[in-house]
């Protein structure tokens, strides 16, 4: 896997080697990041359920000031920290938590965020929960974007978005919300 664009173009990246994880294709990170590409510069990501990290790293590439990773699976963790420091990136935070846990503690400590890439499990179906959380619980920025991996578009109605346009990769479907 390697970084699209940006100051890292072109490095290689490691993933997770586990069944747990499912890394974003490289066509996919290059739609999703050309669409909020005027978005990012010295912006503040959150990359929940991280995986490698590559969503975080492809954002301080194109100039995201800083990258906080989430995962729970210790393999993922490892790989973020590996990538992050073969890059000598310095402007992260990495955390080995729950997503439920990790809003939470960015709660109490009130973070706030320019831009959250979700790409939970499909499974659990925890896209509306965490962007409910993500808005009441003031962790989105007033003029954010949320970027959702999913398998089938989803795009809450209870939560007003200026705009939202979903892509279509194969299975995979991206939307993306601008707050």
């Amino acid at each position: 896997m390697r970084i699209i664009g940006g100051l890292y173009r072109h490095r290689n990246i490691d993933f997770p080697l586990n069944a747990k994880t499912r890394p974003t294709k490289d066509m996919v990170r290059q739609g999703i990041f050309n669409a909020i590409a005027p978005d990012i510069n010295g912006k503040t990501v959150l990359d929940l359920f991280a995986g490698s990290g590559a969503m975080g790293i492809e954002a301080i590439s194109r100039g995201a000031s800083k990258a906080i990773f989430i995962d729970h699976d210790y393999e993922a963790i490892s790989c973020i920290k590996k990538n992050l420091s073969s890059l000598n990136i310095t402007a992260f935070e990495v955390y080995r938590m729950e997503a439920q846990k990790a809003l939470d503690f960015f709660a109490s400590k009130q973070y706030v965020f320019d831009v959250v890439f979700l790409d939970p499990p499909y499974a659990e179906n925890l896209f509306v929960l965490i962007i409910g959380r993500l808005i009441n619980e003031g962790l989105l920025a007033q003029n954010g974007i949320i970027v959702l991996e999913n398998q089938k578009p989803i795009i809450p109605d209870s939560i007003p978005f200026k705009k939202s346009k979903t892509y279509h990769y194969g299975i995979t479907e991206v939307t993306i919300l601008w707050r």
